[in-house]
Protein backbone atom coordinates (compact mmCIF):
# COMPACT_ATOMS: atom_id res chain seq x y z
CA UNK A 1 0.00 0.00 0.00
CA UNK A 2 1.41 3.59 -1.11
CA UNK A 3 2.42 5.68 1.94
CA UNK A 4 0.11 8.38 1.54
CA UNK A 5 -2.56 6.05 1.74
CA UNK A 6 -2.00 3.86 4.78
CA UNK A 7 -1.35 7.01 6.80
CA UNK A 8 -4.79 8.05 5.68
CA UNK A 9 -6.03 4.48 6.30
CA UNK A 10 -4.82 4.64 10.07
CA UNK A 11 -6.47 8.27 10.55
CA UNK A 12 -9.76 6.27 9.47
CA UNK A 13 -9.47 3.72 11.91
CA UNK A 14 -8.59 6.20 14.43
CA UNK A 15 -11.50 8.11 14.02
CA UNK A 16 -13.86 5.37 13.67
CA UNK A 17 -12.43 4.09 17.23
CA UNK A 18 -13.09 7.47 18.72
CA UNK A 19 -16.90 7.75 17.21
CA UNK A 20 -17.71 4.17 17.98
CA UNK A 21 -15.98 5.62 22.10
CA UNK A 22 -17.56 8.79 22.14
CA UNK A 23 -21.46 7.12 20.93
CA UNK A 24 -21.05 4.29 23.43
CA UNK A 25 -20.47 6.87 26.30
CA UNK A 26 -23.05 9.13 25.10
CA UNK A 27 -25.57 6.29 24.52
CA UNK A 28 -25.07 5.17 27.84
CA UNK A 29 -24.40 7.98 30.20
CA UNK A 30 -27.85 7.55 32.47
CA UNK A 31 -27.44 4.18 32.67
CA UNK A 32 -26.85 4.10 36.55
CA UNK A 33 -26.35 1.25 38.70
CA UNK A 34 -26.49 1.11 42.99
CA UNK A 35 -24.09 2.89 44.70
CA UNK A 36 -21.37 0.34 45.55
CA UNK A 37 -20.59 -1.20 49.49
CA UNK A 38 -17.43 -0.32 50.38
CA UNK A 39 -14.90 -3.25 49.12
CA UNK A 40 -17.50 -4.11 46.21
CA UNK A 41 -16.82 -3.92 42.82
CA UNK A 42 -18.99 -1.12 40.31
CA UNK A 43 -21.58 -2.94 37.89
CA UNK A 44 -22.84 -0.08 36.21
CA UNK A 45 -21.74 0.69 32.50
CA UNK A 46 -18.08 1.45 32.56
CA UNK A 47 -16.85 4.57 30.68
CA UNK A 48 -14.10 5.13 28.27
CA UNK A 49 -11.76 7.21 26.50
CA UNK A 50 -9.94 6.94 23.41
CA UNK A 51 -6.38 8.79 22.65
CA UNK A 52 -5.01 8.74 19.52
CA UNK A 53 -0.98 8.03 19.43
CA UNK A 54 1.29 8.18 16.66
CA UNK A 55 2.29 4.70 15.13
CA UNK A 56 4.68 5.43 12.48
CA UNK A 57 3.58 5.75 9.45
CA UNK A 58 0.05 7.16 10.82
CA UNK A 59 -1.79 6.92 13.79
CA UNK A 60 -4.13 4.65 16.09
CA UNK A 61 -6.37 5.21 18.68
CA UNK A 62 -5.38 3.37 22.19
CA UNK A 63 -8.76 2.67 24.17
CA UNK A 64 -8.88 2.60 28.29
CA UNK A 65 -11.10 3.00 31.17
CA UNK A 66 -12.28 5.81 32.95
CA UNK A 67 -11.19 6.35 36.36
CA UNK A 68 -13.30 6.39 38.55
CA UNK A 69 -15.86 4.96 36.44
CA UNK A 70 -18.99 6.59 38.52
CA UNK A 71 -19.71 9.22 40.45
CA UNK A 72 -22.47 9.41 42.92
CA UNK A 73 -25.47 11.53 42.25
CA UNK A 74 -28.69 11.40 44.25
CA UNK A 75 -32.10 10.07 42.23
CA UNK A 76 -34.41 12.86 43.46
CA UNK A 77 -35.79 9.94 45.91
CA UNK A 78 -34.14 10.37 48.69
CA UNK A 79 -31.46 7.92 46.95
CA UNK A 80 -27.91 7.89 45.69
CA UNK A 81 -26.91 6.24 42.37
CA UNK A 82 -23.61 5.56 40.75
CA UNK A 83 -24.10 7.00 37.40
CA UNK A 84 -21.26 7.13 34.97
CA UNK A 85 -18.55 9.60 34.69
CA UNK A 86 -19.10 10.68 31.12
CA UNK A 87 -18.28 14.52 30.13
CA UNK A 88 -21.17 14.67 27.52
CA UNK A 89 -19.15 17.94 26.62
CA UNK A 90 -15.98 16.35 25.88
CA UNK A 91 -17.49 13.58 23.95
CA UNK A 92 -19.70 15.50 21.64
CA UNK A 93 -16.07 17.57 20.69
CA UNK A 94 -14.53 13.72 19.77
CA UNK A 95 -17.65 12.91 17.80
CA UNK A 96 -17.08 16.53 15.81
CA UNK A 97 -13.23 16.20 15.86
CA UNK A 98 -13.53 12.73 14.50
CA UNK A 99 -15.72 14.08 11.58
CA UNK A 100 -13.39 16.03 10.46
CA UNK A 101 -10.23 13.55 10.86
CA UNK A 102 -12.51 11.57 8.51
CA UNK A 103 -12.79 14.41 5.91
CA UNK A 104 -8.91 14.89 5.78
CA UNK A 105 -8.66 11.20 5.76
CA UNK A 106 -10.51 11.20 2.65
CA UNK A 107 -8.75 14.31 1.07
CA UNK A 108 -5.68 12.30 1.52
CA UNK A 109 -6.95 9.45 -0.26
CA UNK A 110 -8.78 11.69 -3.15
CA UNK A 111 -5.23 13.81 -3.45
CA UNK A 112 -2.95 10.29 -3.56
CA UNK A 113 -5.66 8.60 -6.01
CA UNK A 114 -5.39 11.76 -8.59
CA UNK A 115 -1.61 11.70 -8.14
CA UNK A 116 -1.17 8.18 -9.04
CA UNK A 117 -3.78 8.63 -11.92
CA UNK A 118 -1.44 12.18 -12.85
CA UNK A 119 1.87 9.26 -12.99
CA UNK A 120 0.41 6.72 -14.81
CA UNK A 121 -0.40 9.35 -17.59
CA UNK A 122 2.49 10.88 -17.77
CA UNK A 123 4.49 7.45 -17.81
CA UNK A 124 2.11 6.22 -20.85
Amino acid sequence: MDFGLSVAVSGLKAAETRTNVAASNLVNQRSDAALPAKGEGYDGYRPLRANQVSNAPGTRAVVSPIDPAYVPLPNGEGDVRATPNVDVAGNIVDLKTSSQAYKAATSVIRTQEEMSKDTLDILS
